[in-house]
């Protein structure tokens, strides 16, 4: 096995290790849609189906511009203290533009101005993969600590994190999920999109 794919190998144990350990003291079941589950809303946006509450552990990271904050990718509650996501989506935090500039805001379907307070969580600490490329987007992967615990409800929940032994056959139908524009060139949809692709 390769040197980077060792080390990308130990990052996911590293999170399984995380999430484990958290699981099994506090006993929080991952992939619960309460929300989801229990009123079955749904809307279509742009021809892509969106429901309330059917990605409770997704969340949107936002970086502050002027007065107000946008956002830039998307990230997955690990657990109460940590969220995963791209390494990418820090490319640019140097000089004014530090952590101290983003955040991370829970349970919501809509970015909008006004989110509630407890809602929004700062960032504690970017651990991104050491072997992270970004050149050609290799190990594109990195964690966030967030700086108080979050608070699961009806629209936060904790995702399921595969075991590192799990095998998808090529083809299988999965789900993407986010904020992000149709276009690459297009500014961030407001509206939580999803869509159904396959595993190649």
């Amino acid at each position: 096995m390769a040197g980077a794919e060792m080390e990308l190998l130990l990052f996911f144990l590293t999170i399984f290790h995380l999430f484990q350990q958290f699981e099994t003291s506090n006993r929080i079941i991952c992939g619960n849609r309460p929300l989801y589950e229990s009123f079955y809303w749904s809307q279509e946006v742009n021809g892509v189906s969106t429901a309330q509450g059917k990605w409770p552990w997704l969340v949107s990271i936002q970086q502050k511009e002027g007065d107000r904050y946008e956002h830039i990718c998307a990230g997955i509650i690990l657990n109460t203290q940590w969220v995963v996501t791209a390494a990418h989506c820090f490319n640019n935090l140097n000089g004014e533009n530090t952590a101290s500039t983003l955040r991370l805001v829970f349970g919501i379907r809509t970015v909008t101005a006004d989110i509630p307070q407890n809602l929004v969580r700062k960032f504690q600490k970017i651990i991104r993969h050491e072997e992270y490329n970004p050149q050609n987007a290799h190990n594109d992967i990195a964690l966030i600590q967030v700086d108080k615990p979050i608070e699961f409800n009806s629209e936060s929940q904790v995702a399921c994190i595969p075991m590192p032994s799990a095998q998808l056959q090529h083809f299988t139908e999965c789900y993407i999920a986010g904020w992000g524009s149709h276009d690459e060139s297009a500014e961030p949809v407001r509206i939580m999109q999803e869509a159904k692709v396959e595993q190649i």
